[in-house]
């Protein structure tokens, strides 16, 4: 599964950076000004400083989020 981690803030050589991250099977794999891609979940940091920590806890919501919905459609509920 890729997750696009679009506009983002990081902190980088003592100043903040515009920047898009890629993550793909729970690493990333590219970290850039703008990354364009297809098939991918993306989720908007909103300018938002992005740090390991942040970016740990967006994913785990998101799996959250994906199970919630896939046992919801397994029970019939939606």
């Amino acid at each position: 599964m890729k997750t696009l981690i679009k506009n983002a803030q990081l902190y980088y050589q003592g100043q903040l950076n515009p920047a898009d991250l890629l993550v793909e099977n729970s690493k990333f794999t590219q970290i850039a000004e703008e990354i364009s891609t297809d098939n991918v979940q993306v989720i908007d940091a909103k300018q938002r400083l992005v740090s390991p920590v942040t970016i740990f806890v967006l994913v785990l919501e998101l799996i959250n989020l994906l199970t919630c919905i896939r046992v919801r459609l397994e029970l019939g509920y939606v």
